[in-house]
């Protein structure tokens, strides 16, 4: 029987349709021609958060050992273990897959320990062959990351550095050396460069906001970020600040990152506060610590600990809200048993102006957050 002639074309579209990972690697065994497209997308985004240290054993070897594939990875994000569970032959490894990635455009470090400390081992990335548009950061200390490392990075637009080093000024992030930055993460919010037309910020939740006034004529977005509490720093209060500052931001998210033993907060609810943002299309709101809101001069009352109550909740921000918002997520930790057990409702307004609402069990800040969109 002859062959049937398949133009590689059909190939590059069938692996492109293809999203998960295990079929794309099934599709490199089919044929020598399934196996290049397929493997062009399987190694264009690696993503091994939350994988164990086999999978990144495995992957380092295969992009150390054949550059082809090194060559094909524009995006990876990495979580790697602390440095006194590394011995010096892994770090070594860790540094060959890193520079093997010549094409790398855009990288993710976290530590793989939910309080691990931060690598002393900045050193690695230095003579690094890749050029970033997109860096975050929690594994190294920034105070080890070689100034000759920033040096060659002045391709960065989206930058984030949360545990930034007091050491590391602001300075560090000029016009001169990031002269394409737009996007910039850091707690707290003193360590944002002074000057800069920002886009897009992520900072601490602080009843400090009226630094943020300097950015207003260009931020589209912004995420504030709660790591501690203060009794005298409300949502409400926030958000209200927030919104004589930059009424025109397109993008606005609150997330508490730690549930606190003991802790419950009440809090007003933001619904008719969101009214100032004459441009407003998304919103999120996280929060592990408050057990219930509150609409003022009525009865209602929202009950963090009842999925119900979190849809409701995102539902009135969405009708209270501008007409331009098209977005709401609110997510909650309820406390069950001592056990903390997380909700998410989605509540979005189509083009004719109908409402739908979906849930997850899961909160997933970098899944709605627009910072690095």
């Amino acid at each position: 029987m002859p062959s049937i002639h398949i133009p590689p074309e059909i190939f590059l579209l069938i692996c492109a349709e293809v999203e998960e990972p295990p079929t794309l690697a099934a599709l490199c065994r089919t044929s020598p021609i399934f196996r290049d497209e397929a493997q062009r997308v399987l190694y264009r985004t690696i993503d091994l958060e939350g994988r164990d240290i086999r999978s990144f054993w495995s992957w380092a070897h295969a992009v150390t050992q054949n550059p082809h594939l090194a060559g094909r990875v524009h995006a990876l994000s990495l979580q790697l273990p602390e440095d006194r569970k590394l011995a010096p032959a892994d770090v070594t490894k860790i540094q060959r897959a890193l520079h093997a990635c010549v094409n790398l455009k855009e990288l993710k470090l976290s530590c793989n320990e939910a309080n691990g400390s931060e690598s002393l081992h900045g050193w690695m990335l230095d003579g690094a062959p890749f050029r970033l548009t997109k860096f975050a950061n929690t594994y190294f200390s920034s105070v080890y990351l070689e100034k000759s490392f920033w040096n060659t990075q002045s391709e960065i637009r989206a930058l984030s550095l949360p545990r930034m080093h007091p050491s590391m000024t602001p300075a560090m992030f000029d016009a001169g050396r990031l002269p394409n930055l737009i996007a910039f993460g850091a707690l707290p919010w003193q360590a944002l460069p002074p000057g800069r037309p920002l886009q897009r910020l992520e900072t601490s939740f602080s009843r400090d906001v009226p630094p943020l006034a300097q950015y207003s004529r260009t931020l589209t977005t912004l995420n504030l970020v709660r790591e501690s509490l203060d009794n005298d720093v409300t949502l409400f209060r926030t958000i209200t600040n927030i919104v004589g500052l930059l009424p025109a931001l397109l993008h606005f998210g609150i997330a508490e990152l730690v549930r606190r033993a003991g802790v419950r907060l009440v809090e007003r609810s933001p619904a008719t506060l969101l009214q100032g943002f004459s441009r407003l299309e998304t919103f999120f709101l996280f929060f592990r610590n408050e057990i219930r809101f509150f609409r003022p001069h009525s009865n209602l009352i929202y009950e963090m600990d009842y999925d119900k109550d979190v849809e409701d909740l995102a539902v009135s921000i969405m009708e209270s809200a501008s007409p331009t918002l098209r977005r709401v997520v609110v997510g909650s930790e309820a406390q069950v048993d001592e056990v903390g057990r997380e909700f998410t409702c989605t509540v979005t307004r189509d083009g004719d102006g109908e409402i739908h609402k979906s849930h997850a069990k899961k909160i997933d800040f970098d899944a709605v957050s627009m910072f690095w969109k």
